[in-house]
């Protein structure tokens, strides 16, 4: 898949880069990180894909945000 789609942002990945001794400690730290960089590659419209579970709304209001 990160062949065809480039970036995949995986906050469970930046957590265990973060803390690889306990990722679920740097948990929060990913978030962020992982925000930040959803942020910018919709600014930049370059393509990337989220390992996510959709949850919340923070990623389809910022893509919505970027069209218009």
């Amino acid at each position: 898949m990160k062949d065809y789609v480039g970036i995949i942002i995986d906050p469970d990945q930046i957590a265990k880069t973060l803390n690889p001794e306990n990722p679920r400690s740097a948990d929060l730290s990913a978030g962020r990180e992982a925000v930040k960089k959803i942020r910018d590659f919709i600014e930049s419209k370059e393509n990337f894909a989220i390992e996510t579970t959709l949850s919340g709304s923070f990623v389809l209001r910022h893509m919505k945000t970027a069209i218009y």
